[in-house]
């Protein structure tokens, strides 16, 4: 058997608390935009307050498939606030925003993942429109950071956990029967199931 294997170049923070290491990962950045869903800003405001300076800028329009016309909208915030660094705190959209942003700045991405989506994992980005969804793979929108802090998912409502645990399932299955996949990919998928 032949094949090869690549492991991507993000450092993966996990446990209970992690996002308290936010401040301390983000503080050598000049300026921040955050995105996430208003159910996090409280998160989001208690590290921007830890920043201090007006260092953090928050957007907190999120749209599930990260509509083109939303991007626009970010877009035109970034270029207002002139940030170094995209902090995504979410779901998956969250995560799917800011790498729409990331693929044309080139932006660094720090993800906390607040759902099981797998997004903040792969260099796979994705924008909808009328005519569709557009989708692409760039590791310039490979997130630079993930943390994974499970005081955050134990909070999802029962019906989110359900439906993105799911989502986990099937993309764990995908990646046991994937066409390329290779012996690392699948031992790493067997063990999710």
């Amino acid at each position: 058997m032949n094949f090869t294997y690549t492991s991507y170049p993000n450092q993966v923070l996990f446990g209970k608390g992690k996002t308290e290491e936010l401040p301390s990962i983000l503080r050598p950045y000049n300026k921040v935009m955050a995105m996430g869903e208003e159910r996090w800003s409280s998160h989001i405001e208690k590290v921007s307050k830890a920043l201090g300076d007006n260092k953090l800028y928050y957007f907190p329009e999120i749209i599930q498939h990260v509509p083109q016309h939303l991007v626009e909208k970010a877009m035109v915030k970034l270029k207002e606030e002139k940030p170094d660094v995209l902090l995504a705190f979410g779901g998956g959209s969250s995560v799917g925003l800011a790498k729409a942003l990331a693929l044309e700045t080139k932006l660094p991405i720090i993800a906390v993942p607040t759902t099981y989506s797998g997004s903040e994992q792969t260099y796979i980005w994705g924008i909808s429109s009328e005519e569709g969804k557009t989708t692409g793979k760039s590791m310039d929108v490979m997130p630079k950071v993930v943390i994974y802090d499970a005081n955050l998912t134990a909070t999802l409502p029962l019906s989110l956990a359900v439906t993105s645990g799911m989502n986990a399932m099937a993309h764990l299955m995908e990646a046991i029967y994937a066409p390329n996949g290779n012996p690392v990919t699948r031992h790493h998928a067997l063990l999710g199931v």
